[in-house]
């Protein structure tokens, strides 16, 4: 998704543009050959970001949240435990940008997608389905919330 927007920004559009890696800790050989022949290709300087610190507080955040999980495991709240890490990670990407006067941030997401963090198909395990859209009405938002707090009280082993 993130290789079709850059180069959809730089061939497309004409925009001038830099590719920024948030290292996970995760990221296979393959993946950061991909990346470094993508921008090669077309032409974009590339940063990685790499925090051994933040990687670490993210690992921990998914572990703490999956071994919680693992104690009253539910559907409607599995999507929020995988994701436990992506804030952490996520929010490198934002404060770089404010600290280096980079005035806009485009990632590659599905339509309908939050920025970076969430993706509508996944609330359908919970029968609360956007619109054509990506928009939720008010009524499923808090239906969406309802269900998050009752399964927080349900099993709050999760968010120690």
């Amino acid at each position: 998704d993130s290789t079709f927007a850059l180069h959809q920004m730089v061939t497309r559009y004409r925009m001038r543009a830099i590719a920024l890696t948030v290292d996970s800790g995760f990221i296979l050989p393959e993946g950061t050959l991909n990346i470094e022949r993508c921008t090669r290709a077309l032409k974009v300087p590339h940063l990685w970001l790499k925090d051994e610190q933040k990687i670490k507080t993210a690992s921990r955040n998914t572990t703490v949240k999956f071994w919680g999980w693992l104690k009253k495991p539910s559907i409607n709240t599995i999507v929020p435990v995988l994701n436990a890490a992506d804030k952490t990670l996520n929010l490198q990407m934002y404060r770089y940008a404010h600290a280096h006067h980079i005035p806009l941030v485009i990632g590659g997401n599905n339509v309908g997608n939050s920025s970076f963090e969430q993706e509508n198909w996944k609330t359908g395990f919970m029968g609360i389905f956007p619109n054509a859209r990506g928009f939720y009405s008010k009524w499923d938002k808090v239906r969406l919330i309802s269900r998050f707090v009752g399964q927080h009280f349900a099993s709050p082993y999760g968010f120690d």
